[in-house]
This record gives C-alpha cells, sequence and structure tokens, in this order.
C-alpha cells in the first residue's frame, strides 16, 4: 500500500484532520510526502515510524500544484544549479533517514 501523506491535512478541523500520528506503519509499505514549510517539522515524525516498521519506505517530494515548474525548469537547466540541488537534497534525504 502507498500512503501519501498531504501537508494539508494538519490543517483541517474536526474528523478529517489527519497528522504523521495517525498513519498506521504496519498497514503501509511507502509513505510519501510534499516537502512544504507546513511539513519541515513533521518530517523528523514521518520516517521515525521505520522505528515501528523496518520495512517501511518514505519518500519525499518537492513542487507540488501551488508551486509551479519554472524554477524546477531553470534549475534543471543549468548544471552547477542542477548540482547544487542534488547536493542538498542527498544531504537532506540521509540527515532525515528517507
Amino acid at each position: 500500500m502507498v500512503c501519501y501523506m498531504a501537508s494539508w491535512a494538519v490543517n483541517r478541523k474536526g474528523p478529517g484532520m489527519f497528522d504523521v500520528e495517525d498513519v498506521d506503519p504496519a498497514s503501509a509499505l511507502t509513505l510519501f510526502m510534499l516537502l512544504t514549510a507546513s511539513t519541515l517539522l513533521g518530517r523528523f515524525k514521518f520516517t521515525a515510524l521505520k522505528k515501528q516498521n523496518p520495512e517501511l519506505k518514505t519518500l519525499l517530494a518537492v513542487g507540488g500544484w501551488g508551486d509551479g515548474s519554472e524554477k524546477y525548469s531553470k534549475m534543471a537547466a543549468d548544471p552547477a544549479m542542477r548540482k547544487k540541488f542534488i547536493d542538498s537534497t542527498m544531504a537532506l534525504l540521509k540527515e532525515h533517514d528517507f
């Protein structure tokens, strides 16, 4: 089972609110979340779910519907910018156990 952790779900009111603590790591094989300002703190709890299920895979996405693609196209077209993005992304993934 693949689960997408929507960054805005934590801001919902009532029974629609959903946070990392609501994920059942035993029933998911892969979880992924979108990296935004509102998910920066949640990523620590997100990858900690692997302590409950060592087989769990966690993935991180950048961008999103409201982010547009212009800045990513610009970055991808420039080798130096692309290298900086790749290096910083790899450091973040390793640091937070994705």
